[in-house]
Formats: structure tokens, C-alpha cells, sequence
């Protein structure tokens, strides 16, 4: 019976692991889905049918235990299993610890080859051994920071057909994107004369109710829609998002942007990419739709592109801070996760990752190790701990 329940432990990661993968059809994700499915019912209800037939052992112990409890312990998780066997985080550790042990000896061995062939060569080989005092790779890499926050502001005033059609390329000819993201699809359609009637006849939802929908904190008049973009993420994600397109200065705002005046980029829609009328999933839509709201920089529709690209990987990619995929916090995420309800890891932040140094280069030699912007997934309740405000996903 213990055996039993420390299975059942992993019957859900089982359940939903075809959701992780892909498959040559839409058939058969359903067939593995569902076999799996009834699988784990079954092995809930053997489980159910063992426990109640030996309902008076339990009993019988509990009344031993509540007689003399001396000597006499509850079973670990552990206990009764065979030697050697690990349960799902033992597991996780271990596997994340030889995998640092052997990146740490792939690392010593090319060390060794490189002293060898400068020996050989008669040359003395500069080892880095980090930043030395007198050296000024902080404020260089804070000058780099700089820069790349003041590139990313002018690019608020590029035209957003320009915009993605460029990324669109970056995507099929896979240059400086990830690789899960080649399969994304994205197009442009301009609202000629207005935003209503266009978008409506474009089968967008949410379009007709006074003219007007709700981006953030303001509301975003239709009628000043000139285009809208879709992104389609493929399977097994399978979403299907619908960004309005409307220029800043139409609502009463300005913009501080020399280089054009800018657009706001509002979410019109959110639905499944192959059956975009079916009821979509309250929780995981609105989750993200709330975490693509509050992104930083709103106005750079790159990086809004980038980050929906991102949700490629929303099924299986862990959170940034707690390492797991579903986040359970209770109290901690009432207002913002779903009140107690298990979360994915919708939110997208940019966090700064090093950058391996190329042969010929030498900033790593000098202290100062380069680094780039990799968007990394968080939960909700992960973020607000994080930020410690009541809101983390405008943070």
C-alpha cells in the first residue's frame, strides 16, 4: 500500500507529460493524453480499493500507537522502498549535481589542452582568474546596460509593419532566436478606415461593446485601431493571440520618443489557435493576458513579440525562483495567481545571463565577462515574494 501511494505521487507529471511534447498529430497527443488519463484513474482506484479492504489494519495501528507510542513512528516517504531509489526532487538534485561535476571537468581538461599547447608553442598563457583591483568592468558593463536600455527606447518609434516583418524573417531564417521559436507565426493586417468593422470582419472577439476595450490601466478606443497583428504559437501551446495596434497620441498621451510617436500595443484576444471558438481556459489566458499587461517597456513591440514567443514553452518550462512548474502559494497569491489555484510560470522577465567568449576575445581575460538579456519564466506568486509588493506583475 505505501509502494502504491509513492507512485500515485507522480501520477499527474505522467498524466500530462504528452502536453510537453510534440506529436505528428493532433490524434495522437489525444490518444496518448487519454490512455495515460485512464491509466492514472485506474491506479486511483486500485490504490482506493486496497486502502478501504485493509481499513481495519490502519485502524488497528492507530489504536496502537494511541496506546503506547513509544518506539513506534509513521513511515517516511521513503521507507519500504528498495535501495537506491530516489524520490522526484533526490532525483532532480542529483541528476543537477553530476551535470555540474561534468561541466566542471569538461572545463579543467580544455584548461589542461590550452596550458599544453602554449607550452608547446613557448608562449605564457594569461589565465582569467576573475576581476582585478584597479579594473573598470563594472562601469562598462553599466555604460552597456545603458546603451542598450536607450536603443530599446528609440525602437518604440519604429512602424509596426517594419517591425515585424523583421522579426518575422528572424524567425524563418532562425537568426538570433531561440529554437522552439521557428515554428511561431505572426502577420500584420492593416485596419483600413478605422478599427471596428475591420477587426470584426477579421473574426476578432471582444470588438463591439461601445467601441472601446480595456488595455491596462486606460481604454483603447476602436475606432482608433489602425492594424492589428496575430501571433500564432504552435503545438502544443496552441495559442492564438491578437494585438491591436493604435498610435499613443489618440488617447491624450505623449510620447517622450524623438525618434516617432509611437504605439500602443493592446491584447484584443487571446483564444485556442485551432478551435478559436471553443470556451478557452479562465485561468491560464487570463494569467498570461495579466502578465503580458504589466511588461516592462509596452511600447517596444519587439520585445512584445519576443516575450509571447516565449510562451512556447509554458508547459514545461520552470520558474526562475522556486524551480518548479506549478506554484500552489495560497495566500500568497490571492489577487494575483488565482487565489490558491496551482499556476504555470506565465509571467516573462529579462534576466541577465553570461555569454560564452569566443576564441580571439578578450573581456573575459580582462574581468569582464559579457552578458545578455534571456527572458526567463516566473510564477505570479514567485515575482510578488520577490518584488514584496501586492502586485509582482507589473514589477
Amino acid at each position: 500500500m505505501h509502494s502504491k501511494l509513492n507512485h500515485l505521487r507522480s501520477t499527474i507529471p505522467r498524466m500530462i507529460q504528452p502536453l510537453t511534447a510534440d506529436y505528428a498529430s493532433p490524434e495522437e497527443l489525444f490518444n496518448d493524453f487519454s490512455s495515460r488519463a485512464v491509466a492514472a484513474s485506474e491506479e486511483v482506484l486500485q490504490f482506493t480499493q486496497l486502502y478501504t479492504a485493509n481499513r481495519y489494519l490502519m485502524e488497528h495501528a492507530s489504536q496502537s500507537r494511541a496506546a503506547s507510542r513509544e518506539g513506534i513512528r509513521r513511515w517516511g516517504l521513503k521507507d519500504g522502498m528498495p535501495e537506491g531509489v530516489l524520490i522526484v526532487n533526490e532525483q532532480e538534485r542529483e541528476d543537477a549535481k553530476e551535470r555540474e561535476e561534468r561541466q566542471k571537468q569538461v572545463q579543467k581538461e580544455a584548461l589542461e589542452r590550452k596550458r599544453r599547447r602554449s607550452a608547446a608553442a613557448g608562449e605564457e598563457m594569461v589565465i582569467d582568474e576573475g576581476p582585478k583591483e584597479g579594473d573598470n568592468g563594472e562601469a562598462e558593463l553599466e555604460d552597456e546596460d545603458a546603451k542598450r536600455d536607450e536603443e530599446e527606447r528609440k525602437e518604440e518609434g519604429r512602424e509596426p509593419r517594419e517591425v515585424v516583418e523583421e522579426f518575422k524573417g528572424k524567425l524563418e531564417r532562425g537568426e538570433g532566436v531561440e529554437e522552439a521559436w521557428k515554428r511561431v507565426k505572426m502577420e500584420y493586417v492593416h485596419s483600413v478606415g478605422g478599427g471596428v468593422g475591420d477587426l470584426a470582419s477579421s473574426g476578432v472577439g471582444g470588438g463591439g461593446q461601445g467601441g472601446e476595450l480595456a488595455g491596462g490601466n486606460n481604454t483603447l478606443k476602436l475606432a482608433s485601431v489602425v492594424a492589428h497583428i496575430k501571433v500564432t504559437l504552435p503545438p502544443p501551446v496552441n495559442l492564438l493571440f491578437t494585438i491591436a495596434v493604435s498610435p499613443k497620441d489618440t488617447t491624450g498621451g505623449s510620447s517622450s520618443n524623438a525618434s516617432g510617436p509611437g504605439y500602443r500595443y493592446t491584447i484584443l484576444s487571446l483564444v485556442s489557435a485551432t478551435q478559436p471558438d471553443a470556451p478557452i481556459t479562465p485561468h491560464l489566458y487570463t494569467g498570461v493576458i495579466r502578465a503580458v499587461a504589466g511588461r516592462p517597456q509596452p511600447g517596444n513591440l519587439r520585445l512584445l513579440l519576443e516575450m509571447l514567443c516565449c510562451y512556447v514553452g509554458v508547459y514545461n518550462e520552470r520558474c526562475k525562483k522556486c524551480g518548479r512548474l506549478t506554484f500552489s502559494g495560497g495566500a500568497a497569491t490571492v489577487g494575483v495567481g488565482g487565489g490558491g489555484k496551482a499556476e504555470l510560470p506565465v509571467v516573462r522577465r529579462r534576466g541577465k545571463v553570461p555569454v560564452p567568449v569566443g576564441a580571439g576575445e578578450k573581456a573575459r581575460e580582462k574581468g569582464k565577462p559579457k552578458t545578455e538579456l534571456k527572458w526567463e519564466p516566473w510564477h505570479e506568486g514567485c515575482l510578488e515574494e520577490r518584488t514584496g509588493t501586492g502586485s509582482g506583475v507589473g514589477n
